[in-house]
């Protein structure tokens, strides 16, 4: 069943080192794109802002009607609240520059597929109606029994047809959706390994991101098919096993990644957690399409690179740095003062 409780064990994550895509890699790596690799716009949601009415809650959307357009900007839908454009992302001290990595949340009836096909122990049942589009918090559904993670890789550019012509709209995938602990109230109330988070975070199962190279619009029937492929051995699959497969990665990253917030250091998946070798891991942290949040930033991490997104150093507020200078300078004058007074009194 898609969610009813089973008998056997809680299946550990598979082995994934040195893992790649044989069948996808050849198919690929002389540069031209599967003519089949589609996918057809379903739903096209959008997140009201606070206080806009309609339904409440992370994952309340508003469904785009047959026919009508929806403009497609640098940073997502338009009249979409999502967290790049929140006030939220600058309060991280994210930088702005890479809120358009996060323009597009994608998911597809791929990966649903082969989400319900890993018949997951879940505490609670989950029913048909709980896997219609939105079931994930995405900005777009879309139809195709091609586009799973393991057939999508980083970089993966897409372009945009409608009634079989091309439209403006361009996009690229920039990493694989990383579910947070909503996912698991949505999906199962399973809060553990087994759970549809864990589930999702090793799999890349929850969706992925686009990012949008040339803006335009998208209506529901529109077809994106894929016109251009950079790195045909990192599918999203592989990319978030190699990230988060480790059993304390899996469980512990979120914890971590809070306190990283805070403190700007503390690692969110250990370097030990990785579960690719050295040379994987620098290969992956140097393809500058993969996203910084949740991603590029704790590869970087691991190796002791420039620190980047959530460990980037908070910039000093203007009025810190003029108390420091103030400090600086109330302290030259004391010393100047007790240097003029010990010369008197000689």
């Amino acid at each position: 069943g898609a969610g009813g409780p089973s008998r056997r064990a809680c299946p550990s994550p598979p082995p994934v080192r040195g893992a790649v895509n044989p069948q996808l890699f050849l198919a690929m790596a002389s540069g031209d794109c599967d003519p089949q690799l589609q996918a057809t716009v379903v739903a096209i949601l959008r997140h009201p802002p606070a206080g806009a009415g309609g339904p409440s809650g992370a994952f309340r959307r508003r469904s785009a009607q047959p026919g009508e357009s929806i403009r497609v900007g640098a940073l997502g839908l338009e009249d979409s609240a999502d967290f790049n454009t929140s006030a939220k992302w600058a309060s991280l001290g994210l930088d702005d520059s890479h809120r358009g990595e996060r323009a597009l949340c994608v998911q597809t009836s791929a990966n649903v597929a082969e989400f319900v096909a890993a018949d997951l122990r879940l505490k609670e049942e989950l029913t048909e109606d709980d896997l219609k589009p939105g079931l994930f918090g995405e900005n777009i559904f879309l139809d195709s029994e091609l586009l799973s993670s393991g057939k999508t890789c980083i970089g993966d550019e897409f372009k945009v047809f409608r009634c079989g012509r091309p439209q403006r709209l361009r996009l690229q995938v920039s990493c694989p959706r990383l579910p947070c602990g909503k996912i698991d109230d949505r999906m199962g109330k399973t809060y553990t390994a087994c759970g549809a988070r864990a589930h999702c975070a090793v799999t890349g199962h929850a969706g992925l991101f686009f990012r949008v190279l040339e803006p335009g619009d998208l209506q529901i029937g529109d077809v994106l098919k894929l016109t251009a492929r950079k790195y045909p051995m990192w599918d999203l699959a592989r990319v978030s096993r190699l990230m988060y497969s480790h059993p304390t990665a899996l469980m512990n990253h979120k914890v971590r990644g809070s306190k990283a917030w805070a403190d700007r250091t503390t690692p969110a998946v250990l370097r030990e957690e990785w579960m690719g070798n050295e040379e994987e891991l620098v290969e992956l942290a140097s393809i500058p399409e993969l996203a910084i949040l949740e991603w590029r930033e704790h590869l970087w991490r691991m190796l002791e690179w420039q620190r980047i997104g959530r460990y980037r150093p908070r910039p000093r507020p203007p009025f810190a740095a003029l108390a420091v200078v103030g400090l600086i300078a109330a302290a030259a004058l004391a010393v100047g003062v007790s240097r003029s007074r010990a010369q008197k009194s000689r």
